[in-house]
């Protein structure tokens, strides 16, 4: 089935602050960084070595689904040398991105792009902090890396097919 998105009303996703600009600037989300920081040390896998050759930085919502799910971890008594590695992982992060600290904001973005999911016949459904992630990484002119191919295919349905990698 083909979705037809209805968006003539909105805004081109490449007229976001800083778009023009995203060759070298990458944002992992939580599941690429996740698994980043589980192969830290490691023989290199596509997503490490990815890593490894290009700097990164990850966004405040990252950091919450990541202490998120260390927290869980931990009361379940596994979490301890996982939470070591996302520590040491997170040392390599150039920055941390806020949603709120750019002009339109990753809110504005995150909205642009769920309007643009809604529109679509059918519409296309985002997970809250996938968008907000993906939405962050973007207003801030960086190129979003994840390893959700779904996520992928979502973004580019929505017109913003140009700023996210795909790492398997």
């Amino acid at each position: 089935m083909t979705r037809s998105p209805r968006t003539s009303s909105l805004r081109s996703p490449r007229t976001w602050s800083g778009a023009d600009d995203v060759a070298d600037r990458y944002v992992l989300d939580t599941s690429t960084a996740s698994r980043a920081a589980r192969d830290r040390g490691s023989r290199s896998t596509g997503i490490r070595a990815f890593v490894e050759q290009n700097q990164f930085s990850v966004t405040v919502p990252t950091l919450y689904e990541l202490h998120r799910g260390l927290l869980k971890l931990e009361s379940q008594a596994q979490g301890r040398r996982k939470r070591i590695a996302v520590q040491l992982f997170l040392q390599d992060a150039v920055e941390v991105l806020d949603p709120s600290t750019t002009t339109p904001s990753g809110w504005d973005v995150a909205a642009d792009i769920w309007a643009r999911a809604a529109l679509s016949s059918p519409a296309i459904v985002f997970g809250e902090m996938d968008l907000l992630i993906s939405a962050t990484a973007f207003a801030h002119g960086h190129t979003l890396v994840t390893s959700d191919r779904k996520l992928v295919d979502r973004l580019v349905e929505c017109g913003y097919g140009e700023n996210v990698k795909f790492l398997g």
